[in-house]
């Protein structure tokens, strides 16, 4: 008897809850995954938790002068080699690891977005990888050690586009 008071429970509910998925849809506003698939949902994830606690004032990310001195810089597929001074692959402001890995071309490397004109950087080539993905860091943050020879490949993209050579100098001077 209690085995056929639960079963009737069950279907109860499981026929309630069908009848609320097909005539209520108009209730459900936005999709949520439940598995992020790409960087794109960790940005979009972002951007809706950041918009809950945002308060009606417009807050305009912080630009930081870059903390890396370059000596030289070349063409390298989509991107560029830049040979520096330190050894050490600093953050240029605030934003969020988007990926970290290893590839046949680029060796180690790591994606960050950056707050501050909303750029996506990849830095490849590394010798040891610092942080972890999907970790927010801060201005002058370690992210990475280069090679003995001291120089990495970087390419930086807006919007989809791919920053040129001068665009990639500008990004990457020290600014005083």
């Amino acid at each position: 008897m209690k085995k056929k008071i639960q079963w009737l429970i069950a279907i109860v509910l499981c026929i309630g809850i069908s009848l609320v998925q097909l005539y209520a849809p108009e209730k459900i506003n936005e999709r949520v995954q439940q598995i992020v698939y790409s960087s794109d949902d960790i940005l979009y994830i972002r951007a809706k938790i950041t918009n809950l606690f945002k308060e009606d004032d417009e807050i305009a990310p912080v630009f930081y002068p870059s903390t890396m001195r370059f000596r030289s810089i070349e063409p390298h597929h989509e991107g560029f080699i830049v040979q520096m001074d330190g050894m050490k692959v600093r953050a240029n402001g605030d934003g969020i690891i988007l990926y970290t890995g290893t590839t046949k071309t680029l060796g180690k490397m790591m994606t960050v977005f950056y707050d501050y004109e909303e750029v996506k950087v990849t830095y490849g080539l590394l010798h040891t990888i610092e942080q972890l993905p999907y970790i927010q860091v801060k201005h002058e943050y370690v992210l990475a050690e280069v090679n003995r020879k001291k120089e990495f490949y970087i390419m930086i993209e807006k919007d989809g586009e791919t920053y040129t050579l001068e665009q990639t100098k500008r990004w990457l001077q020290f600014n005083d």
